[in-house]
Order: C-alpha cells, then structure tokens, then sequence
C-alpha cells in the first residue's frame, strides 16, 4: 500500500480591500517646502492647466504673470450661475432666506445681478451667447432648469457649507505609506452636505451640453479626489460621493431633464487616486527641472487611451515588463486592451439620485406687492428691470420700470400670459416704451374702476375728448386733422357712450363751427340729438342715407368749387370757413349690408311694335349696401379738405365691410373690446382690443401710436 501524502493546499491571490487615504491636516511650518519650487499651491485647475496648456502654465503659476484679455462669456455665465446657487442654498450672509421661495426668488436675483453689473467690455461673447441680455437669459433659464429639477433637494440644514474657499497641507496614509503633500493643496468647494451618516460633496456647472457618460473625464477624476482631500482635512470625515450636477443652459429639443447628474462613489474608484497622486507627484518633479510627461486629456481622439496608460504606468519601460509578465501578453496593445477592459466600471459615471424630498419647487408670488410680481416673472425668462414707479388711472395701473441693457422691447409683448397668470388678472397690456418716457410699463387692470365723466369745459377750438390714458391725462385729437375717425366695438363694450360724448362735444361746444348728419339705423341711439339746432340731417332708413349721401358728396362737389375760386387748399384757409359738416354713421355694417334696393339712375330700353320701335326709359336698381358702401369710400377719400368729416362705428368690423380702401382714410381709430383678434386688427392694424375690459376701456390712435385709455362716460 501507498503511503498516503499530505496534498499542497493551491495558493490563490488575496484580493484586498480598498481603503480610503486617511488625510491628517498638518500646520504650515511642519510641511518640508523646498525653496526652489516657485509653485505654492495647488488647485484643479493648477492640475488640468499643467496637463493640457503648458506655455499659459508657466506664465501663470510659475512667472506669476497674467495675460490681460477678454473673459469667455460662458465662463462669467457659470460665476453668475454659482452666485446665484450660492445664495439659493442659504451660503451668503448679504441674504436671509426663510423658506423655498425666497431661496429661489434670492437666488434668481443674485444670479442676473452679478451679469449685470460685470463690465460688458472685459466679456468675450460667442456666437451662441452675443450680448449681455443673451447671456441673462440663459442663466435665469439655467438656474430654474436646476431648482426646479425633481432630484433637486433644498434642507439647509444639511448643507455644512457651500462656496468655500479651502487651503490645507495635509499629510495622506496611502498604500501603506506615509506622504507629506510639499505643496498646499487649495480649491473652492462648491456646497458640502451632511445626509445621514454620508458626507456628500457637490459640484454644479452650467454647460452648453452635457459630458459624455461614456468617456474616461480626467478632469472630474482630478476634481473628485482634490475635493475628497480638502473636505477630508476641513471636516476630518471622509466624504463618500462625489456628485457633478450639470446643467444645460440651451433648451433639449428632445423634452429630456436639462440637469443631468454624475456621481462618483470614492470607495468605487482606487484608480482616480493612482491617477491624481501621479499627476501631482509628476508636477513636482517637472517644477524642480525634471522631464515628465503627462497625458493632455483634453486631446479629441485619445484621451481616454492617454489616461488608462498614464494611470497604469505605461511610459515606464520597467512596469510595462513586469505587467506584461503578469498579464501573459507580448505587446502593449494587448495589455492596454486588458486594463481599459479592468476599468469598465469607471465609464458608469452616470447614476440617479434618489429624490428625498417631494416639494413644489417656485417662487413664492402670494406674498409679493404686483410691482415685485411683474419684476421677478421677467426675470425667471433672463429679462431684467428694475420697478421705478406706478401711476394709479382710472381703469389700470401703470407699473413703470427701467429695463437692463439688452433688454428687446419687441420681445416683452410675448410675455403677457405670463404676467396675468402671475398677477391672476386678464386684459395686461405692454407699453414698450412707455410713450416719451425711457421707461417700459404694464398696465394692470384695477380691482375698482373709476369711470370719468365728460369734463363741462371742451379741450380747445376743433378739439374732441376721448377719455384719460392710464397716467391721468385728458385725451383729445383735432377734428381737422383727424381727418375721419372709426369706432369699433361689440355688445357692452363702450362704443355707443363715446359716440355719445363726441356729439354732446359738438352740439354744445363746437355748435357755433360744426353742423352734423346723423344716421342711425338701429333708431336708438342718435334719435335724442335729431332736433338740436346744428342738427341738419337724421336718417334711419337706408334708402334716406343713400340720399342723404348722394346730398352730402355733392355739397363736397360745390365747396372745392369754392374752394377753387379762392385760390386755397382747404376749408380752414377761407376768410371765412364754411361750417364744418360731421357725418356720424352708426352701426355702418347694418347699412353697408343692406339688401333694399334703390334707383340709381335709368338706362334707354327700345322696344320693337308692329308699327315701329319705341324707345323708353328704365330706371336701374342696386343694393342700397353697395351704393352706401361706395358713398362713404368717395366721402372718405375726398371730404376732409372740404370741411367734411365721417364718424363712423361698426359692432361687426371685417374686411368685406371695412375695406382697404375707407380704412385708409379713417386714420383716427377707437377700439373698444371686440370679440375676436382678427377684429382688433381690422380697426388698428394690431391685437389687443379682444383683450379688454369692457365698459369704456378702449386703445386709441390717432396715427403716434395706441395708446391705452378709458372713454369718457356721457349720459
């Protein structure tokens, strides 16, 4: 029998755990310096800059020289953007926050603040980013794309600081050695927070678009474990994440979330430590005359290939022999291939946070007085202005601002909704400017109105009141210049009480100058003024007004006659005027729609008998509408020099009733509220007028502008 024998045991690798370095913050004077080093500390961006921009490295850091030159815009977006996150997580001692909106509202304002007062000339600006006004725009949308992310977590009393200026000399426990740092370590944290047991450090950025998830970043490796160190010195516990929050400031056409998170647990990643403390050591080797060579991992095509190799020691003849052996490979392509494969964990860089807390993430409006309201819904869209004023009117009140440089007129029209859903109010209008002011303004329906009655004394010689504009003032225009006017408006909304108050004006204080013609086919409203004296005409029937039209073209006819004869221009040449004829044609769709027909003249018909051909004389027939229609166009386009003016007002305004051609002359327009846009612009050329109040509320314009004001009530 064989002698049974004790089997050798197989030996096998003991894999062992990764320990965090055990960071000890050291007093200035027991870190060795080495007095030719010129470099005194060490930054991130010392790092990256030593890798990737030599020449401005050395320029820089060790000739302690700066460039004077343009910053990037983007780079003045970000500082923006972190004061604003700053103030938002309760870090600056200039705001006291009290809750989420005022964190958000504060923020928001110190954000746009800090743009608009950096010098435009030190700013260089992109394509993408090319004025001051561009640039506020994307930090409000930036900022509130952050706030109002769902994993976005607002507890101050979590947050043990933030925007922290950091310098330590530490001494690290690392791979079972001990190693003073030579040179101090220094950065700026962006926000530290303590959740639970966990030690969290975030870092925000405001990107143009977001890092690929896929690719080894060298620079948030650096950045991950220089923070890891500082926090680890300042707090004396290990931080145990990392997390990147970037956030893009041009809108994803896709819908997807504009904040996208990387997160980087410390104890997941041995191998950004093997990179940092290379790179730092390789940075002290170079500043003490040594040649070292380091990956540029900004490089398009092979950083990521550049990083594996340099973190693995690659260029390092003895260590690429010893790995091969190891690995069981004869080249160095097969043993790079094995190590980016052994560093595939490093490319899940993207994780989810869970969200915490379930909260309604905006500003608190409820508490704001309307000028701070307007103010702060501006500014969420990057425009900022500055509340100067309000003036108090009849139907609205004027809130006055004094808009940033770069703020576009045209584009605070589009913002209307906004401010009435802030406000909770309808009918907002936008004065952009404010007319003879610098100012822009919004007017805001009044909770109460006060409807102003017709003033006893008149505006002046040919002057007729329409109402007072939102600053109180008296509105008029010359009927002489006018030189026909248009009222438009629906059921209730005012028109009839201005038509109103213009014939009371010239019936009783033009009565001396003017003489009116009135035509009223509903019969209601002009009946009352069709027996005072400068009265000369009141038709309700269309056949009547096509008479009283035909009459009132050829009175036209016989004053240029005069006119003529006399040798001038017009009626207010004569030595002595001739009296100045109104025309005031209500509800003029009723009658330019009429379907009575009239004679408008007769034709010769001949008709054959057995004892010959007769001739005899037919009278022709058209549509009174048409005839009317054609009437008005001819007074309208001719009349003014004559001393004849047209009032007219129509309930239903459209193309086919308001033609071109009598709009042109009708350059004086009254809008009440109509029922459509397409209305307001038949009237003014413009919408707004379906945005209206209603009771006397009305956009006028006399050919400087609408201008907003609330009609005179006339009994």
């Amino acid at each position: 029998m064989k002698k049974a024998t004790k089997k050798a045991p197989r030996r096998t690798r003991v894999k062992h755990k990764f320990e965090l370095p055990k960071v000890t913050k050291l007093k200035p004077r027991e870190v060795l310096k080495n007095d030719a080093v010129a470099l005194n500390k060490v930054s991130y961006s010392t790092l990256a800059k030593f890798c990737t921009q030599p020449i401005l490295f050395r320029v820089n850091y060790l000739n302690l020289d700066r460039i004077e030159s343009t910053t990037g815009v983007s780079a003045i977006m970000g500082r923006a953007f972190h004061n604003g996150l700053e103030v938002f997580y309760g870090g600056s001692d200039d705001y006291i926050i009290s809750n989420l909106a005022e964190a958000i509202q504060y923020g928001l304002e110190a954000a746009i603040k800090y743009l608009e007062e950096y010098n435009d000339g030190f700013i260089k600006y992109s394509k993408t980013v090319d004025s001051k006004a561009k640039a506020i725009e994307k930090v409000a949308y930036a900022f509130n794309s952050y706030v109002n992310d769902s994993q976005t977590v607002w507890v101050p009393e979590q947050v043990l600081f933030t925007e922290e200026k950091l310098e330590h000399d530490i001494r690290v426990q690392w791979n079972g050695e001990t190693v003073d740092l030579p040179i101090t370590l220094n950065g700026r944290i962006d926000r530290v927070e303590k959740r639970g047991d966990e030690v969290i450090i975030f870092d925000p950025k405001m990107v143009y678009s977001f890092s690929d998830p896929d690719k080894i970043d060298a620079q948030k490796m650096i950045q991950t474990v220089q923070y890891y160190l500082l926090v680890h010195a300042e707090t004396g516990v290990e931080p145990t994440k990392v997390v990147f929050e970037e956030t893009k400031y041009t809108k994803n056409k896709d819908g997807s979330p504009q904040v996208r998170r990387y997160e980087f647990v410390i104890k997941d990643n041995p191998l950004f430590f093997d990179f940092y403390f290379r790179l730092y050591e390789d940075l002290g080797k170079a500043l003490l005359g040594e040649m070292v060579y380091v990956p540029n991992f900004n490089d398009l095509y092979e950083a990521d290939l550049a990083v594996i190799a340099y973190i693995h020691r690659l260029d390092q003849p003895d260590e690429v022999a010893k790995q091969m052996k190891r690995h069981k490979v004869d080249n160095i392509s097969d043993l790079l291939k094995r190590k980016i494969a052994k560093a595939g964990y490093q490319k899940k860089l993207m994780a989810k946070l869970e969200a915490q807390f379930e909260q309604v993430k905006s500003i608190d409006y409820k508490n704001m007085q309307p000028q701070e309201r307007i103010k702060m819904k501006l500014l969420e869209h990057g425009m900022s202005v500055h509340y100067h004023s309000v003036v108090e009117g009849n139907t609205y009140d004027l809130y006055q601002y004094e808009p940033s440089v770069g703020v576009k007129m045209a584009k605070l029209h589009g913002y209307v909704a906004d401010i009435e859903q802030v406000l909770g109010v309808e009918g907002v209008r936008v004065l952009a400017p404010v007319p003879n002011t610098s100012f822009i303004g919004f007017e805001v329906p009044r909770a109460e109105r006060v409807y102003p009655n017709l003033p006893a004394r008149n505006a002046g010689k040919m002057q007729l009141l329409v109402g007072e504009d939102g600053q109180g003032n008296k509105v008029s225009f010359d009927l002489r210049k006018a030189p026909h006017v248009l009222i438009g408006g629906g059921t209730g909304s005012g028109k009839s009480v201005a038509l109103t108050s213009f014939i009371q004006q010239l019936h009783k204080h033009l009565k001396k100058e003017v003489q009116t013609v009135l035509f009223d086919p509903k019969m209601v409203e002009l009946g009352r003024f069709a027996n005072d004296k400068n009265c000369i005409g009141y038709h309700t029937d269309p056949t009547e007004t096509v008479t009283a039209l035909k009459r009132l073209v050829e009175t036209m006819e016989m004053r240029y006659t005069k006119l003529t004869a006399a040798g001038v221009r017009q009626n207010s040449e004569l030595a002595e005027p001739m009296p100045y004829i109104v025309a005031v044609i209500d509800e003029y769709a009723d009658l330019a729609n009429s379907t009575n027909k009239v004679q408008t003249g007769t034709k010769t018909v001949t008709k054959i008998y057995k004892k010959g051909a007769v001739e005899t004389a037919v009278p022709e027939y058209e549509k009174a509408g048409v005839v009317i229609a054609e009437l008005v166009q001819r007074l309208a386009a001719k009349s003014r020099a004559a001393g004849i003016h047209l009032i007219v007002t129509t309930q239903r305004p459209s193309v086919k009733i308001i033609s071109g051609d009598i709009k042109a002359n009708l350059t004086t327009q009254l809008a009440f509220k109509t029922a459509k846009e397409i209305d307001s612009r038949i009237i003014l050329d413009e919408a707004g007028a379906e945005r209206l109040q209603g009771d006397g509320d009305a956009l006028f314009n006399n050919g400087k502008g609408v201008i907003g004001l609330q009609a005179y009530y006339a009994s």
